[in-house]
């Protein structure tokens, strides 16, 4: 649902930290806690109040002193000094429509809050991001951030200006504006969110950061099972290359043998064709009878 989303700034302090973080030229010097930023976008950036950081930081000191000097008669300690309004584009808004809806909303705080009261105005197109709101994946959307010093009648005033009926008639106010002029819908009746937008971008942070710790851990224990199964190898590889090195040596066992038959082998045939050059052939055949004669009658 497209509201107006309204903090409270109790400190000058409090102020001008979110004037630095909104001034262009400041945002563009300086890493920010909000790591969504896009400085590559900061230049699409609008400012409908033309002056630095110093000069705006001035602006609203003096028109605290001017108040206090005069009319104001609230001195607490703990009083409002400023309200930072936040204002969304209209949901599907193009970024030109957004420019020229912005323009008037502007144009209206002005009327209604007092121009000395509009401290510092402009819109952010370098926060576009996606986030995570319960199950579902959103695109923010450009917003613009108006800081208002709450004096009604000459006092500074947060409780009224902040009032629900008050709150309630700004947001029909705007509503108005889009619907008469750009035939679209500010106030979408949609259901509010529990969390705002910024509350959600730190719930999707840390839910990023859970699952990069889950799949950190995940990932280890997969290294230590791989480190493990790779020790298991290595011991099996180890036993392969020392049977591989007995068998080498078996193998050369039989290599020598198969050499040392094929040289008796070569001694057989020497002596075969020795015997029979000398006519040792026949008496051993004569003898191989003999033998067998003999064997035949001890058979019987």
């Amino acid at each position: 649902m497209a509201s107006v989303n309204f903090k409270k700034l109790k400190s000058g302090g409090d102020v001008k930290a979110m004037l630095r973080h909104c001034d262009k030229e400041e945002r563009l010097k300086h890493e920010h806690s909000n790591k969504e930023i896009n400085k590559d976008l900061t230049y699409k950036n609008i400012t409908f109040v033309k002056a630095d950081y110093r000069t705006t930081c001035k602006r609203f000191d003096d028109r605290i002193k001017t108040l206090d000097e005069t009319t104001n008669t609230n001195k607490r300690k703990d009083r409002v000094q400023a309200f930072g309004l936040t204002i969304p584009a209209c949901k599907d808004m193009s970024d030109d429509e957004s420019r020229h809806f912005f323009q008037d909303v502007i144009k209206h705080m002005i009327q209604k809050f007092g121009k000395d009261n509009i401290i510092w105005a402009g819109v952010h197109y370098d926060e576009i991001h996606e986030y995570v709101d319960g199950k579902n994946i959103e695109t923010s959307r450009a917003h613009m951030h108006v800081y208002v010093v709450p004096e009604i009648n000459g006092k500074l005033d947060g409780k009224t200006f902040s009032s629900k009926a008050n709150m309630i008639a700004l947001n029909n106010e705007i509503d108005s504006i889009a619907r008469d002029k750009y035939k679209i819908i500010f106030l979408t009746n949609d259901k509010p969110r529990k969390k705002s937008v910024e509350e959600l971008k730190v719930d999707s942070v840390r839910a990023l950061k859970a699952e990069a710790k889950r799949l950190s851990e995940s990932i280890q224990r997969g290294n230590e099972t791989v480190k493990s199964q790779a020790e298991h190898i290595q011991r099996q590889s180890n036993e392969i290359t020392r049977l591989n090195n007995i068998i080498t040596k078996q193998n050369g066992t039989i290599d020598e043998l198969n050499i040392a038959i094929s040289e008796v082998q070569k001694d057989d045939a020497v002596m075969a064709k020795l015997e029979q050059s000398l006519g040792m052939r026949s008496r051993r055949k004569q003898k191989s009878r003999i033998i067998q004669h003999d064997y035949d009658n001890y058979e019987r």
